[in-house]
């Protein structure tokens, strides 16, 4: 059994439920409740995330049984999982058709000129890879900086030049300008 980004949310959603208890009847409930879930798993469990997991599902069952009766049918990391899951699908499907139209557009010929297959070749071929290089380049780099590795990266320059132009060019930008609109926001974004 794994412990999973929606099981992390579950666990954090069960767990502030017994800590927003206020009575002391009610304190005292949760705590039979977990002891009865641990001794019917203490013989399974002998560390600490087996027993977390099975305390976890235990309290899924229990909190979704009394919930059902009500319209309730989901914790929040099941929500979460499937919000995700489409903003995957919905993300794979807007890159597939704007590439679509891109690559569509970029070939369609009207009879006055050629189609330039070299620059489509560079643009729509040669140039994904190389960005998926060098994102990975900035992975790995990420890796070393956090395992105490120092170099220089060809991307600091850009990073520092993207940082001053947000962080001290936007203000001043927006200050000169003097709009109405962004009085309010100026010292937030200062």
């Amino acid at each position: 059994m794994r412990l999973r980004l929606k099981d992390i949310i579950d666990l954090e959603y069960l767990a502030r439920l017994d800590d927003d208890l206020d009575t002391v009847e009610e304190n005292h409930a949760c705590r039979i409740r977990d002891r009865d879930i641990y001794s019917r798993v203490n013989g399974k469990a002998l560390n600490r995330k087996t027993l977390l997991l099975s305390w976890l599902a235990h309290r899924k069952i229990q909190y979704l049984g009394g919930r059902q009766k009500k319209g309730f049918s989901a914790l929040p990391g099941t929500f979460f999982s499937k919000l995700y899951s489409a903003m995957i699908y919905i993300m794979a499907g807007i890159g597939f058709f704007s590439g679509l139209s891109l690559v569509t557009s970029f070939l369609a010929y009207h009879g006055n000129q050629p189609v330039n297959v070299t620059l489509f070749i560079s643009v729509f071929i040669l140039l994904p890879p190389v960005l998926i290089f060098l994102s990975l380049l900035l992975v790995v780099r990420k890796i070393f900086a956090g395992s105490g590795v120092t170099g220089t990266s060809p991307f600091s320059g850009v990073h520092s030049f993207l940082t001053t132009l947000m962080f001290k060019g936007l203000p001043k930008f927006l200050q000169k300008f003097d709009w109405g609109v962004f009085k309010k926001s100026l010292e937030t974004i200062e």
